[in-house]
């Protein structure tokens, strides 16, 4: 694989930070697979500030128009999916079997899943009362966004534990 150095994507566009850090490569100390950029401080309020301004207009979308959106993905996913497992079996050390089974094909999975049920999942429910002091009251389950989200997670899953939650953060109009 050819060695390069690789930014990373922030309001539309590649940046390149000039703080660099070595992606190993599990099978060779010696020999990084690429340098990454790293993004400092003022790259992460950036981040925010744009998803801070893109918040609105998302959480105004339709679920079922977000479902659309994840449709969208997964086609995306599904036409990169060697490419993406052949990635985290270079980084990570991963067979190519485990990159599959463990983390492309269960993201997969979840858009699918959420693609289709979460318009029922988050559409207002009516709670139903049993004690007879609140029979004639009325009360409903609404699922509200709450803005903007950010996601960490630990390195053991690094396509589908952090794709898993920006699927959810994005179907329930979190930006």
């Amino acid at each position: 694989m050819k060695r390069m150095d690789v930014g990373f994507y922030l309001a539309g566009e590649w940046v390149k930070s000039g703080v660099l850090r070595p992606s190993g490569d599990p099978f060779r100390d010696d020999k990084p697979i690429k340098l990454v950029h790293l993004a400092q401080p003022q790259h992460v309020a950036e981040a925010y500030r744009r998803a801070e301004a893109a918040a609105a207009a998302w959480r105004d979308i339709a679920c079922e128009e977000r479902a659309n959106f994840l449709e969208g993905a997964f086609d995306l996913v599904y036409e990169q999916r060697y490419e993406i497992a052949k990635l985290i079996s270079r980084e990570q050390g991963k067979t190519l079997t485990e990159a599959l089974t463990l983390e492309v094909i269960p993201s997969l999975d979840m858009l699918r899943f959420y693609a289709s049920k979460a318009p029922l999942f988050l559409s207002p429910d009516k709670v139903s009362f049993h004690q007879p002091f609140f029979h004639t009251k009325e009360s409903r389950v609404v699922f509200a966004p709450l803005g903007v989200v950010a996601v960490l997670t630990s390195s053991y899953a690094p396509w589908v534990a952090p794709f898993m939650a920006t699927v959810l953060a994005l179907i329930t109009g979190n930006a």
